[in-house]
Parts: C-alpha cells; sequence; structure tokens
C-alpha cells in the first residue's frame, strides 16, 4: 500500500478578503474578523493592513 499524504493549507486572510469583496458597504482599511471560541472573543482574520498595522 502506498504511504499516505496529506496536504495542509493556510489562507490566514480569507474571511476578511472574503468580508470585503461580499459586504460592498465596507470602507476601505484595516478590518478584523472576531469569532468566538471557548466562551472568548478571538481574532478570526485579519486583511493584510490590519495585520500590518499590527
Amino acid at each position: 500500500m502506498p504511504p499516505k499524504r496529506f496536504l495542509s493549507l493556510w489562507f490566514p486572510h480569507l474571511a476578511a478578503e472574503r468580508l470585503l469583496r461580499v459586504e460592498r458597504g465596507l470602507g476601505p482599511g484595516p478590518l478584523a474578523v472576531v469569532g468566538e471560541r471557548g466562551g472568548a472573543q478571538v481574532l478570526v482574520s485579519l486583511s493584510p493592513e490590519a495585520q500590518a498595522q499590527g
């Protein structure tokens, strides 16, 4: 049997870039997508502008 192969992809800006494309009312500038995990708010995705600003 041939060895199994795994592929792992990481798209750090995917959620933020998707929102910027879909939500026409969002203006230009930094964007942070926040989600809830384990009862705490966490950053899920940042736009490249938001990441550059820290």
